[in-house]
């Protein structure tokens, strides 16, 4: 898995695996590519490998834009990637299934940042905590 696929194809370690996979957050992380013309270099560099979007989303707080703009991005993206039959797979990541020593809630060991839909769940002892998924 790579974050930085887009910026040289042929030189990112990522391409010694079986297959391809990258981050894909052309237009806010990684500024001054065109999400296009990444694609087609990837495929021509590589085109006998599977090649799997491995996250494409929006970051808040970092930047803006809620549910609306996760929402755009999803429906743009994906329309892109349906394009090109060589994609083996797309993972559109919601920010909402991993735990972060940055987050938002929580403290210690248990900070998370939330995203999106979430919901309180009550723990041992009675106390309320906002939740975003089942606890690692």
């Amino acid at each position: 898995m790579s974050n930085t696929f887009h910026e040289n194809p042929a030189r990112d370690t990522d391409s010694v695996g079986d297959l391809l996979m990258w981050n894909d957050y052309i237009g806010t992380w990684q500024q001054g590519f065109d999400n296009r013309a990444v694609i087609e270099d990837i495929f021509r560099t590589y085109p006998d490998k599977p090649f799997v979007i491995s996250e494409y989303g929006l970051s808040e707080p970092n930047f803006s834009g809620g549910d609306p703009r996760r929402i755009e991005i999803l429906r743009e993206k994906t329309e892109l990637y349906r394009q090109y039959p060589g994609f083996a797979g797309l993972v559109f990541f919601s920010f909402n299934d991993y735990r972060t020593q940055r987050g938002e809630f929580g403290s210690g060991r248990m900070r998370q940042r939330v995203h999106g839909g979430y919901k309180p769940v009550r723990r041992l002892g009675g106390e309320d905590h906002e939740h975003a998924g089942p606890r690692a």
